[in-house]
């Protein structure tokens, strides 16, 4: 499935400094660049191909982890502290509150936008 990772200040949260990245679980909270809209000098998109099922994902502005406030929340009970990477940077992350997508299983990958 594709998704659309996007943070736009202020609706999304405080945080708007550039660099921005995107951690998601399925790539160990590697830090993923997103690259600034055209549209909006304080927003910050990347479109990404993502498995079906929960999928856990937070986003760094200026070194500090932030939740999207206008994207579903879920709280971690058994949560771990990975290092995350990006930007030749590395620092401990915590993982109680991260915000989440879900695409059920069965859904066909191919979908609609993708038929010939």
């Amino acid at each position: 499935m594709e998704h659309d990772f996007s943070w736009i200040y202020p609706r999304s949260g405080k945080a708007f400094r550039h660099p921005a990245f995107l951690c998601i679980d399925y790539y160990s909270y590697q830090g993923i660049y997103l690259g600034p809209l055209t549209k909006s000098p304080s927003g910050y998109a990347s479109k990404r191909m993502v498995p079906p099922g929960q999928l856990n994902y937070l986003y760094v502005l200026d070194d500090v982890q932030n939740m999207n406030l206008l994207h579903e929340k879920r709280v971690l009970r058994d949560y771990t502290t990975p290092w995350l990477s990006y930007s030749e940077t590395s620092c401990p992350i915590s993982l109680e509150e991260v915000n989440c997508v879900s695409y059920p299983k069965d859904e066909n990958v191919i979908n609609k936008r993708y038929e010939v």
